[in-house]
C-alpha cells in the first residue's frame, strides 16, 4: 500500500514540474541554472514576450563574463612569469592589468546596458518588485516575509 501511494505522490510531482517547466521554458537552453530566473519571473508575473527578452540580454552578458574570465585565467599565466624571473619588473608587471582594466571596464558597460534593457522590458510595478527582491538578496535558507 505505501508502494502505491509513494508511486502516485511521485507520479504527481513529475506531472507538476513538467507543468511547470515547460510554462517557464526548463526544456529550452539553461534548464536548470535557469531556475532562479524563472522563480523571480514568477514573483514578477512577467510575460513570455518579457522572459524571453531578458533572458536573451542575460544570456549576452554571461558570454561576455566567460570571455572575461578566461581571459584573467590567462593573466596568472603572466604573473607567475614575472614573479619567476630573477629580477622583478615593476613596469611589465603593471602592464599585465592594463588590458584587464579594459576588459573590467568593457563588462561593466555591458551590464549597465543589460541593466537598461532588462528596466525598459518592465512595467513600473515589475520594476518596483524587482528592486524589492534585488534589495532583500536570496532567499536560499532565509526566511523573508515579503518576498
Amino acid at each position: 500500500m505505501f508502494g502505491f501511494i509513494f508511486g502516485a505522490a511521485c507520479v504527481a510531482g513529475l506531472a507538476f514540474m513538467a507543468s511547470h517547466g515547460r510554462r517557464h521554458g526548463f526544456r529550452r537552453r539553461g534548464g536548470f541554472r535557469r531556475w532562479g530566473l524563472y522563480s523571480v519571473f514568477e514573483r514578477l508575473d512577467t510575460t513570455p514576450a518579457q522572459e524571453k527578452a531578458i533572458l536573451n540580454v542575460i544570456d549576452a552578458l554571461r558570454d561576455k563574463a566567460r570571455t572575461f574570465a578566461s581571459d584573467v585565467r590567462g593573466a596568472r599565466r603572466d604573473v607567475a612569469s614575472a614573479m619567476r624571473g630573477d629580477g622583478f619588473d615593476e613596469r611589465g608587471f603593471a602592464a599585465i592589468f592594463d588590458g584587464h582594466i579594459g576588459a573590467v571596464e568593457a563588462l561593466r558597460d555591458e551590464f549597465a546596458k543589460s541593466a537598461s534593457v532588462i528596466h525598459e522590458t518592465l512595467t513600473d510595478a515589475q520594476r518596483r518588485r524587482l528592486a524589492e527582491i534585488i534589495e532583500s538578496g536570496p532567499r536560499w535558507g532565509r526566511h523573508y516575509g515579503h518576498c
